[in-house]
């Protein structure tokens, strides 16, 4: 079951709201980038939300898409920064001092 992304308490019934142009709202998708600025000089996408969950992920995938993940990109098999001590304490100090200098 996957539910309308524009209202998470509602089930998707298929009303393709979701595939609306953001610019011109009489016209579907065709991922042309307008609406991501693709010709400035940088590039932006609104982030509407953060799974924290992996169980959450079942309601964001559409058209019974299967991700397919490959056993070395799963999670378990990352190594870190914080996970490496003499790393994480250096890490975290030149932030620290990065964030110092950008207040003065």
């Amino acid at each position: 079951m996957q539910y309308c992304i524009f209202n998470q308490n509602k089930i998707c019934d298929n009303c393709s709201d979701c595939n609306i142009c953001d610019i011109e709202k009489n016209k579907i998708c065709n991922s042309c980038g307008k609406c991501l600025e693709i010709s400035s000089d940088y590039k932006e996408v609104r982030i509407d939300g953060i799974l924290f969950d992996e169980s959450e992920l079942d309601d964001y995938i559409f058209d019974d898409e299967v991700l397919e993940v490959e056993q070395n990109d799963k999670e378990e098999n990352v190594v870190y920064i914080e996970d490496i001590p003499e790393l994480r304490e250096k890490y975290y100090k030149e932030l620290e001092e990065f964030f110092k200098e950008r207040e003065e």
